[in-house]
């Protein structure tokens, strides 16, 4: 079934929580909103059902990939469940089989998020041309007449090209025109 949740967002999420993870940290769900919010167009707030949404996705994609559950990272910021994963965390963690012991659970994902990312380099993913011309709102077309006629950095990988948003942003700051 495909996924409703917008790529950008969901790419900008799991970046911050890599992050997170890389440095060994926790993050609130108002200090990931607010992050998440300063790095793609789309508003989300915390404890949002679309903000569910892309930690249930990052959730059921890492524990699938790497057996750990990326989103334990994010917690509340107030209560008494204070510094905990949210319910829905632990609502997913039991439909994956992990259990209902929730200091368990909790415990058992923190280490082994923390030790696939300890000393991993972060490293971007790269993208497609249609994410690329969604980015920057522009059509596919321009996409690729920018890559023949303007360097527009790319990766060619057989018949498809890549980027990377980042080098996407440099190079397009560096043709920003200046209308002061």
């Amino acid at each position: 079934m495909p996924s409703n949740v917008d790529p950008i967002a969901l790419r900008e999420a799991k970046k911050i929580l890599v992050e997170v993870a890389t440095n060994q940290n926790l993050t609130t769900y108002q200090q990931f909103t607010s992050k998440l919010n300063n790095q793609q167009p789309t508003h989300f707030e915390p404890h949002s059902p679309q903000l569910w949404d892309i930690l249930k996705e990052l959730a059921e994609e890492s524990y699938n990939e790497y057996q750990h559950m990326l989103p334990v990272l994010v917690t509340l910021g107030k209560g008494e469940n204070q510094g905990w994963p949210g319910h829905g965390f632990f609502t997913l963690a039991e439909s994956l089989g992990l259990g209902t012991d929730k200091n368990k659970i909790y415990s058992e994902q923190i280490e082994k998020v923390y030790t696939f990312y300890k000393n991993k380099k972060i490293t971007e993913s790269l993208v497609s041309v249609e994410i690329v011309a969604k980015h920057l709102n522009i059509t596919e077309d321009s996409i690729y007449r920018w890559i023949k006629s303007k360097d527009l950095p790319a990766y060619r990988m057989g018949k498809l090209w890549k980027f990377k948003l980042s080098e996407i942003e440099t190079w397009m700051q560096a043709r920003k025109i200046n209308n002061k």
